[in-house]
């Protein structure tokens, strides 16, 4: 008796050390998504000819997802704000629903495309606007003095248009840091035009805005680029690090 009394206690420790995890990750997992969501644009990878896709590791690392894989099945796995998704690689289905957009398999990674994308974060979070947003820079390193190019991209991953409004002709910013203080801001001693303004993005479109910032009178050293775009409130990008010479 004591022998299947102590089978037993060791059963029933186990089953707890399974389980609690899962528990445990559910509760941690309930966070609410901001109404809109800026994402980094490098998340992009062109795996297809004119067909822009998002790695899933890279966005459920920016969500703090839980991500899995059931082998035996062909299935990913999601785990966020305390649900669940299967999105079945074989079948193309997610949560046993055929998706008109599957995910893509490329050397053993994940992609979806922007629809898909879109689809998975309203099942997680329900349908609301979202913009990404990113800044590009021509290149790195430069010399006092010399042009500094920037491309700020803006894409609306929604199922609906985005509409944003500016307070005024100023549209965007590009802000220029050295060890968390502001150094240079392109709009400083610009004027614009105090009309509001508006634009709509229909799903899946996107915005290209080009700006130069001359970096005159700018001492040597490692530095810090942002930009923002001008709506309400302010939308931000993704800071880049740059080396001046």
């Amino acid at each position: 008796m004591r022998q299947s009394g102590l089978i037993i206690l060791i059963v029933v420790i186990s089953l707890s050390v399974v389980i609690n995890p899962v528990i445990a990750g559910n509760v941690a997992q309930k966070l609410t998504e901001p109404p809109l969501k800026t994402l980094d644009l490098n998340t992009y990878e062109n795996k297809a000819p004119g067909v822009k896709l998002i790695k899933l590791r890279e966005l459920g690392r920016y969500y703090g997802w839980v991500i899995g894989y059931i082998p035996s099945r062909k299935t990913v796995t999601i785990m966020a704000n305390g649900k669940r998704l299967y999105i079945d690689i074989r079948e193309g289905e997610l949560n046993d629903v055929k998706l008109d957009n599957p995910p893509v398999i490329e050397e053993g990674r994940t992609y979806f495309n922007l629809k898909l994308t879109t689809k998975i974060l309203n099942h997680i979070y329900g349908e609301r606007p979202r913009l990404m947003a990113k800044l590009d820079l021509e290149k790195k390193e430069y010399h006092t003095g010399e042009m500094l190019k920037a491309k700020l991209v803006i894409l609306n991953l929604s199922v609906r248009p985005l509409n944003l409004t500016f307070n005024s002709g100023k549209k965007y910013d590009l802000v220029l840091y050295k060890a968390g203080k502001e150094v240079k801001r392109w709009s400083r001693g610009k004027f614009f035009t105090m009309a509001l303004e508006k634009i709509s993005l229909k799903p899946g479109e996107n915005k290209v805005y080009r700006i130069e910032m001359l970096l005159d009178d700018i001492e040597p050293g490692n530095y810090y680029v942002n930009a923002e775009l001008a709506t309400n409130p302010v939308t931000g990008f993704n800071g880049v690090e740059i080396k001046i010479e």
